[in-house]
């Protein structure tokens, strides 16, 4: 048994010296060799059957911290300060706002702040309570996005349920 591959038809790119001395790049001959005794012709493959892609708000956590709004939560930044208050809001690039804060830096100085928000490149971590069963969290706002999300295919598929009201144009 020889361990030799069938070899492909490839494009080989060659080098070679221009007028000045310098070397440059032109296109080689389309080299056809004949398959070696022993090696088959390799058939087409079938397409790869495609699978469902999972959407992004399942692939990360960001249902988790979205699923702690309304609690008390510390949010540590990536320059050691620590957040902590109530998480307001979570968007989709899990940028936060916190309500009623405390600002701590390390140096251990402390600010009071109404409202703040969060630029989601600069949280390093987002402390959950320990209260908080975290995979009941989880699938609860999983659930809440499927919802949501069949209530509006179901939206456009069949329209509104309150049919269009008809204007009578007879009477006087």
């Amino acid at each position: 048994q020889s361990s030799a591959r069938c070899v492909t038809p490839s494009r080989a790119w060659r080098i070679g010296p221009d007028e000045f001395g310098a070397g440059r790049r032109f296109p080689g001959r389309l080299r056809r060799s004949r398959p070696r005794p022993g090696c088959r012709r390799r058939l087409p493959m079938p397409p790869p059957e495609r699978k469902r892609r999972v959407p992004s708000h399942e692939r990360s956590l960001l249902c988790f911290v979205q699923a702690l709004v309304g609690l008390k939560t510390i949010v540590e930044l990536r320059d050691d300060v620590a957040i902590k208050g109530t998480l307001v809001d979570v968007d989709d690039r899990m940028n936060c706002t916190l309500s009623d804060a405390v600002r701590r830096t390390p140096e251990g100085t402390t600010m009071n702040l109404d409202v703040v928000y969060v630029n989601a490149r600069l949280i390093r971590f987002v402390h959950v309570p320990k209260e908080i069963d975290p995979s009941a969290l989880i699938e609860k706002k999983r659930l809440e996005q499927f919802e949501a999300a069949r209530h509006y295919q179901r939206l456009a598929a069949f329209g509104p349920r309150n049919p269009q009201k008809t204007v009578d144009h007879a009477g006087g």
